[in-house]
């Protein structure tokens, strides 16, 4: 071994010290013990405690006396000595994604994910082009985002109607009801482009924003097919269907011109109801074992609403789907027509733009899942706020292409730590009697919070612009914040009459 016969001839270089042994030489002692652990031999000065054990008890002194070497030894042996833990980690990430595609084998997930895809088209879309056909049609440009508002506003007035229906006549039946709004909603959008009508666009977001609190049940309803452990899987794998959507609801407005060359996204609406009426057939094969549920179970009396928003936790649930969603929707509103209108970018770059930002919402779907089981609902939900902290930071540095890219992208992604963090958190504090008067309030709460900021963003932008939505988020972050960090080690409630 010519390298190691060479870095033996080194440290021969190095005398003894008078009267001391061979080993005991400082820069000896250094070559030595990065030359033997790095060719795995036993130490010929074993008899003294080994540089290995010394630099493992105070890295950061070694580092100071000894230098980059020592550091260098330390990092080294540290993998080394810790390799087992990796082992498990490599061992439980593949655990949990077997466990992933198991869930997937289940038909009821399988429709819930497929219908998922189809319902965030939708959204997508309307996010898209809402503001810019707002924007053509409203007799003012303060108006231009009212059709998005109302859109958010559909969602948080249908949310209790939503899950009262549902708690009466099974999830399912819902869920059809759901699909069916929207291809009406499709169809209005259609007749008002036609005739350049305001108002009559402003009821068809109305309405699609009402079939969307429908949808947003999606996530209840994979929680409820597997066990409480398995919550978090179920709903990250629903929330991962949102990537097709993602990609499909930007690309029907680019390619609106091939379906319908003489309307300008007509045909993107067109092709939406088509495919919401796909989700309608689909989501007859559902066989939900919660619609049975609703029937009188030997369980404890469900609490009253007020006595359930009691505990810190369900409220902290709450606030993380209030601030990610408000903080969401109000830049994410703002962004088309800051970028297209006010900025002068073209369509094709915001629709991009808007494309990397759902795409980042539902990506990390992936793994967020895993996240959870690894570091819990609250870390995952801090990695979140993080992440919206830095998506300020890139939206005040400029307001070119790329900075819109980077923020919203960040933007995705806390939002989905956040969603799903809260998400996973709120089901873990209720009891199953009492989860649609609590997921009424959640969505109510969250899509409430989001109609406002949707709202205000269109008139922040057209009275004060692009920095002031920026400045306007902080508060809100910063709240969450001071939440998280009161309530990091607050124990569950006692749920344990879970099925």
């Amino acid at each position: 071994m010519p390298i190691f016969n060479k870095s033996r001839a080194i440290i021969e270089k190095f005398p003894p010290r008078m009267g001391k042994s061979t080993s005991n030489h400082p820069w000896r002692r250094r070559l030595l013990s990065l030359h033997y652990g790095r060719y795995g031999c036993a130490y010929p000065h074993r008899a003294q405690p080994t540089r290995r054990h010394t630099l493992l008890k105070n890295p950061l002194q070694q580092r100071k006396n000894n230098g980059a070497s020592s550091s260098i030894l330390w990092f080294t042996n540290a993998l080394l000595d810790n390799r087992e833990a990796g082992y498990s980690f490599a061992k439980a990430s593949v655990t949990h994604m077997r466990h992933t595609l198991t869930l997937l084998a289940n038909r009821n997930l399988q429709v819930l994910l497929l219908s998922q895809m189809i319902f965030v088209a939708g959204g997508a879309m309307t996010v898209t082009v809402g503001g810019i056909i707002g924007s053509q049609l409203a007799p003012t440009q303060a108006l231009s985002t009212l059709p998005l508002s109302l859109t958010v506003l559909g969602t948080a007035l249908g949310a209790v109607p939503a899950t009262g229906i549902m708690q009466r006549f099974g999830r399912k039946k819902g869920f059809i009801s759901a699909a069916l709004i929207a291809f009406t909603s499709c169809l209005l959008a259609i007749a008002a482009l036609i005739v350049q009508d305001f108002a009559l666009y402003c009821g068809s977001t109305l309405l699609i924003g009402l079939s969307l609190a429908f949808s947003q049940q999606f996530r209840f309803a994979a929680a409820e097919v597997v066990s409480i452990d398995r919550a978090g899987s179920a709903i990250s794998i629903i929330l991962l269907g949102s990537v097709g959507g993602a990609i499909i609801g930007p690309e029907l407005v680019t390619q609106s011109h091939v379906i319908w060359p003489d309307q300008t996204f007509a045909g993107a609406i067109a092709g939406m109801g088509m495919l919401f009426l796909v989700a309608a057939l689909l989501l007859q094969a559902l066989t939900l074992t919660s619609d049975q549920r609703n029937e009188p179970i030997a369980q404890p009396d469900p609490r009253a609403l007020l006595i359930i928003a009691r505990e810190p936790l369900f409220l902290l649930a709450i606030a993380a789907g209030v601030v990610g969603q408000g903080i969401m929707s109000f830049v994410m509103t703002a962004t088309p027509v800051s970028m297209h209108v006010m900025d002068g970018h073209s369509m094709s770059d915001t629709a991009d733009v808007i494309r990397a930002h759902v795409l980042a919402m539902y990506l990390p779907s992936l793994a967020s899942g895993w996240l959870i089981t690894q570091f819990g609902e609250r870390r995952l939900m801090a990695m979140g706020l993080a992440l919206y902290g830095l998506t300020m930071a890139a939206a005040w540095s400029g307001q070119a292409v790329i900075h819109y890219s980077i923020a919203l992208t960040l933007l995705g992604v806390g939002w989905n730590f956040l969603f799903v963090g809260g998400t996973t958190l709120l089901v873990k504090t209720y009891r199953p009697a009492e989860r649609f008067r609590a997921q009424g309030l959640n969505e109510a709460m969250v899509f409430g919070t989001s109609a406002l900021a949707s709202l205000l963003a269109g008139m922040v932008l057209s009275g004060v612009g692009w920095q002031a939505i920026v400045m306007g988020s902080l508060a809100p972050i910063g709240l969450l914040g001071i939440a998280l960090y009161r309530y990091r080690h607050r124990a569950l409630p006692d749920v344990a009459d879970y099925p």
